[in-house]
């Protein structure tokens, strides 16, 4: 499959060079909306390029259906290792499916056009950001895996030479793109950290609860403030805690201790202590 699209976009790209010139009113740099749409045009008339368009919005309304259940998986994935919002992962009893990720991504594309005013160059290397970015990871992740875990079996195993040839080619890319326009890295850099803010929060809510619990037994003590601390490792039959010494406070501690709770299964090949006990301690 990747040879076979890596063959047919080089052909294709020859084949616009070969019909359309790069400069001029019918261009390729006046035609970049719809340049498939003009080259057909050019080359076989105006029936040829209505054909490609209907053609072009059928294929791109399958990949917006496909877009929707790539999300669905990967966003119910990541709720249920707790990265994202638990909600998320909720299943709609009348059509089996997560209707909030479903509008949480609609929400999130269709203030992506708006905020892009439907610039669909800038749309286009805000896509090319984040797919790029996509590729940086994989090459990543497959280093600190032959770095941290060498015994696990795999049954495609590459090279060090190809993960920083490959990670080199993609770093490369992203500096080219930013030669290009550099403002697009703003708009991407904005989604971005707004994601990436919603996973800290998950990842250190324990801590952020606990802060302000410290702030409220500051600026809104209990009348029953004392010194003691909140007992966080409390179990699932001791549903009442501690006076915490702030209004409210124990209302945050079972938040917490809900948190902390949780269960976790583990799968080990072998009944080795040592990997059980790397296990509890992260």
């Amino acid at each position: 499959m990747w040879a076979l699209a890596s063959f047919f976009n080089v052909c294709l790209g020859v084949g616009i060079l070969a019909v359309l010139p790069l400069g001029g009113d019918d261009g390729i740099y006046a035609s970049a909306d719809a340049l498939l749409s003009k080259a057909a045009e050019v080359s076989l008339g105006s029936w040829f390029s209505t054909w490609v368009s209907v053609d072009a919005f059928v294929v791109l309304s399958g990949s917006v259906l496909t877009s929707y259940v790539g999300i669905c998986g990967l966003v119910r994935r990541l709720a249920t290792d707790r990265v994202l919002p638990s909600f998320l992962a909720k299943t709609n009893e009348l059509r089996g499916t997560n209707h909030y990720i479903i509008a949480a991504f609609f929400l999130l594309s269709a203030s992506l056009v708006l905020v892009l005013n439907a610039d669909s160059s800038i749309m286009n290397g805000v896509y090319t950001y984040a797919f790029l970015g996509l590729m940086a990871l994989f090459a990543s992740a497959a280093m600190l895996l032959k770095a941290k875990r060498p015994e696990i079996p795999r049954d495609v195993i590459a090279p060090w030479s190809v993960l920083v040839l490959g990670l080199g080619m993609v770093v490369a890319a992203i500096f080219a793109n930013l030669l290009g326009d550099p403002s697009v890295l703003m708009y991407f850099a904005l989604y971005f950290i707004a994601v990436a803010l919603v996973m800290f929060i998950m990842f250190e809510r324990v801590m952020i609860l606990r802060c302000l619990l410290a702030l409220m037994k500051k600026t809104a003590p209990s009348q029953y403030a004392k010194d003691t601390a909140v007992n966080y490792f409390r179990t699932r039959d001791t549903p009442e805690v501690e006076h915490t010494g702030a209004r409210g406070g124990r209302t945050i501690a079972r938040a917490i201790t809900s948190i902390r709770s949780a269960p976790i299964v583990f799968f080990c090949k072998r009944p080795d202590l040592t990997i059980i006990n790397k296990v509890i301690v992260y």
